[in-house]
């Protein structure tokens, strides 16, 4: 979901709100101002409207704190974070890879509803020191209550077992660990998730029925049900794709041109071509459709050289085998099997640089030696040549005797 309102970096995390917010912020001021608040306290002093506004301004931003967790906790982790957009059902946190582990996709999906729990808590705490000591007799012990309230059920609803929750993610790392099999556990917790949405609109249902105002409880099983269905979708594609080289799921370009070729000489064919000189040698690749893109009237004139994207700036992905995270890239280079394509995982690059900094610290060559022994005899060809400087050096008692035979000797040589 792209945010409409880009509010700027926090922790140099990108936050952005959707125009859906804002209609949940004005609704629920609404309530709190009309209806919940005067229930609450209705015999005290200030504005509820004023109390209402802060509410849902504290309320959001327990919101964003909940995300925020998810976000660095991801990044600390070595996980790439895009941002995170606030909108009609609270917030999502845009990952741009996965866990390489069940345990990293633990301590991701743990730390939002640990936190909104941990808020919980700091409110409770705020009201009744509020109620006790600070302001009694005011709204802000209400509003201290209502936000603790409500981050108490954010966070208990989010550990709920089901996938697209933070507790459909803790059941995807759980299985994971168990089984080894990520998008094994991915479809299982999506398909908890289709259940949890399925009981939550039944029960939304049968309350609408008795009387009861249970919309928005409706509408989160709507999305609960439909979300769960994308993820089990996305994760049986990328169960088919995993372990799986780029050439398998790619169709060749099996069509060439000249690149002087004007739009009409070629036709409306929407397939990808290779444009090549007039040697022979290919210049540039025509993207599929390019030719539709050109106006029927001036297709006689434009040639397909104009259309096609040279070929230095095709872009390209580079092998991870090829490159220094795997650390096999020439071993494979030369037939063999690399770490990745035996279907292990890579770690970070920070940590796989310490481990190899360690092995190579621990490890010992007789000819050239470690890099801890080089540093001991270099030490030690230091101490040696600082005790033969201080060896060769005259103490005050020889400098005296020197000084002594000198003179006698000038003295015998005048004679």
């Amino acid at each position: 979901m792209r945010p409409t309102f880009r509010l700027g970096r926090i922790a140099g995390i990108e936050v952005g709100i959707h125009w859906s917010l804002l209609v949940i912020g004005v609704l629920l001021v609404g309530s709190l101002a009309g209806g919940q608040f005067p229930g609450m306290a209705p015999h005290v002093h200030g504005s509820y409207l004023a109390a209402a506004v802060l509410a849902v301004f504290l309320f959001f931003g327990s919101i964003l704190a909940h995300e925020l967790a998810h976000s660095i906790v991801a990044r600390r982790q070595g996980q790439q974070v895009e941002g995170i957009t606030l909108w009609l059902m609270g917030g999502v946190s845009k990952l741009g890879t996965e866990p390489t582990n069940a345990n990293d996709e633990l301590r991701v999906a743990i730390a939002g509803p640990a936190t909104t729990l941990a808020l919980a808590a700091v409110f409770a705490v705020a009201a009744v020191a509020f109620d006790a000591v600070v302001a009694p007799g005011t709204l802000l012990p209400t509003v201290a209550w209502w936000l603790a309230l409500v981050n108490l059920i954010l966070g208990v609803f989010n550990l709920l077992p089901g996938a697209p929750l933070d507790g459909g993610r803790v059941v995807t790392a759980l299985l994971w660990k168990h089984n080894g099999d990520h998008r094994r556990a991915q479809i299982s917790a999506a398909r908890a998730g289709r259940a949890l949405g399925a009981l939550l609109v039944a029960g939304s249902l049968a309350l609408l029925l008795s009387g009861y105002d249970a919309f928005f409880t409706a509408l989160v099983g709507f999305f609960v049900l439909s979300s769960s269905r994308q993820e089990e979708s996305s994760a049986r594609l990328l169960r088919t794709l995993d372990n799986r080289p780029v050439r398998e799921v790619m169709r060749p370009v099996v069509q060439s041109a000249p690149d002087w070729t004007t739009v009409a000489a070629f036709g409306p064919n929407p397939e990808p071509a290779v444009l090549h000189g007039w040697d022979g040698t290919p210049t540039a690749l025509l993207p599929p459709n390019a030719v539709f893109a050109v106006p029927p009237e001036a297709r006689e004139q434009v040639q397909l050289r104009s259309l096609g994207v040279p070929l230095d700036q095709v872009p390209a992905r580079r092998s991870r085998c090829a490159g220094h995270r795997c650390g096999r890239g020439r071993a494979a280079g030369r037939g063999r099997e690399c770490r990745r394509q035996r279907g292990r995982r890579l770690r970070p690059r920070r940590a796989q640089d310490r481990g190899e900094r360690r092995s190579r610290a621990r490890s010992f060559n007789p000819v050239a030696g470690s890099s801890r022994a080089r540093r001991s005899a270099h030490r030690r060809r230091r101490a040696g040549s600082r005790t033969a400087t201080l060896a060769r050096r005259p103490t005050p008692g020889r400098l005296l005797r020197l000084r002594s035979r000198r003179s006698s000797a000038a003295g015998r040589s005048l004679h």
